[in-house]
Parts: structure tokens; C-alpha cells; sequence
């Protein structure tokens, strides 16, 4: 067993922790890829207890609560072909998807969130942008140059890092839809080193919707198209008012 502390900065909805860096901390004991399911919104600045079962499955709780649940996976598949998949998407496609994100997510359910937030800044939050692709119907993107802030000394983001900036780009499609919904489920495949100061695209495409939950997946590649992280998603339709209460 471990304890672990999400920190304040990293929040999603105000008092809550960011989705995809809570459920990273599930996946680090895990190995990878993996996937985790939220229960509860993750706390912030309390500890939480960490356990790794022997059946490679491991839960994140706060006393008698059950927060996060994850399992090892053989393989996270999505629909990484070229050149008319998420693969497809180039980093000036990117850009100017970003350039529509505040326009369609305004008013932001969460905007201080360390993903996505309009509040945050690059220099201490993700503070990705992720808008429709122009000309590529159901494609979502997002520009992201990693911050030297959030990575080890070799300049390659830990998971824990690449698993958070795989979170809200994958919401992106549901909230330019006007829903507000919260992560529930996040797999990822982490193939290769996510490096400070290199430009990647993350690439998104919703992939279904169940009554409240909504589902998508996303590529990480670099600017010239080599995948380094692919992920897929479940999200959950929420009242603002009633979550943040």
C-alpha cells in the first residue's frame, strides 16, 4: 500500500482532482497500458490510500470510499490510420482548431481545471485548447508544446503527464455539444517518450454516446504523425450545479 496527495493545482472541477492525473496514479502501479474507472470525484490535498491487488488490478480510495479503479489491458485500439484517421491531423490543423475552443466551450463548466481550463496558464497547467478540425468532420485537435515544469530531468513527461493530457481532449467533443460532463473511464497506450519543448498533436474523435455517457479516443503523435500515446475515453453527462455541490 502507498499514499498518495493530489495537489490543489491539480484540479478539474473546483475541489476535485483532475480526472486523468488522478486515474495516472492508478496506472503507474499498474504498468502499462491500463485502464481506470472513477468512482468519486478525487479529493485534493488528503491522502489517499494506493493498493496494487496480486490479480493485477489496483484501487485509489479515501477511507471507506472508493475513488479509482484500474486493471492492466493487453493493447488500447483506435483508429490511428492514415492518412484519414486521427493520424491525419497536422500541427497548422491543430493550431487552428485551438484558435475555436473558447468559443465553444464558453461559458467553461470548469475553468479552472488543470487540463483545460481557460483560467490556467501554459507556465502552470496543461492548459490545453482542443477545437474541430476544418474540413475534417468529427475531428477534434489540440496543439501541446510540454512544459520543462512537468518533466524529469532526461526533458521525456512522466505517464502521469501524458495520461492528464489525454483527459480533456477527449471531452472536447461533448462540451462544444454544450454538456457538461466529467471523466469516468480513461485507457492509455503510452508507445513512446512525450519530450519538453518538441510540438505533438493531440487528435480526437467521439465514438459514441449511451444515454449520459459519452465515449471518444485520441491519438498523441508528433508533428510529423509518429504516434506516442493513443487513449480511449468514457465521459459523464452532469448538472454543473449539482457535481460542484
Amino acid at each position: 500500500m502507498a499514499t498518495v496527495v493530489i495537489e490543489e493545482r491539480f484540479c478539474g472541477p473546483p475541489r476535485s482532482g483532475h480526472g486523468g492525473y488522478a486515474a495516472s496514479l492508478v496506472a503507474e502501479v499498474l504498468g502499462n497500458p491500463a485502464e481506470v474507472t472513477l468512482s468519486a470525484p478525487p479529493p485534493l490535498g488528503v491522502p489517499l490510500e494506493l493498493v496494487r491487488n496480486s490479480d493485477g488490478t489496483a484501487v485509489l480510495s479515501d477511507g471507506e470510499m472508493l475513488i479509482a479503479s484500474g486493471r492492466e489491458v493487453e493493447a488500447v485500439s483506435v483508429d490511428a490510420s492514415f492518412p484519414d484517421g486521427l493520424g491525419a491531423v497536422r500541427w497548422a490543423d491543430a493550431d487552428a482548431a485551438a484558435e475555436r475552443y473558447e468559443e465553444l466551450t464558453a461559458p467553461h463548466p470548469f475553468p479552472t481545471c488543470f487540463g483545460c481550463g481557460p483560467a490556467r496558464e501554459p507556465r502552470e497547467a496543461l492548459a490545453l485548447r482542443t477545437g474541430p478540425v476544418a474540413g475534417q468532420p468529427g475531428l477534434f485537435a489540440a496543439p501541446w508544446v510540454p512544459s520543462a515544469a512537468y518533466a524529469p530531468d532526461d526533458g521525456n513527461l512522466a505517464a502521469r503527464m501524458v495520461w492528464a493530457a489525454l483527459d480533456c481532449p477527449t471531452g472536447a467533443p461533448f462540451l462544444a455539444r454544450g454538456l457538461a460532463v466529467v471523466l469516468g473511464r480513461l485507457a492509455v497506450d503510452v508507445r513512446g517518450p512525450v519530450s519538453v519543448g518538441y510540438r505533438y498533436i493531440i487528435a480526437v474523435r467521439a465514438t459514441g454516446d449511451d444515454g449520459r455517457k459519452h465515449h471518444a479516443e485520441a491519438v498523441l503523435a508528433t508533428d510529423m504523425g509518429n504516434v506516442q500515446a493513443v487513449a480511449r475515453a468514457t465521459w459523464i453527462e452532469v448538472d454543473v450545479a449539482g457535481f460542484l455541490g
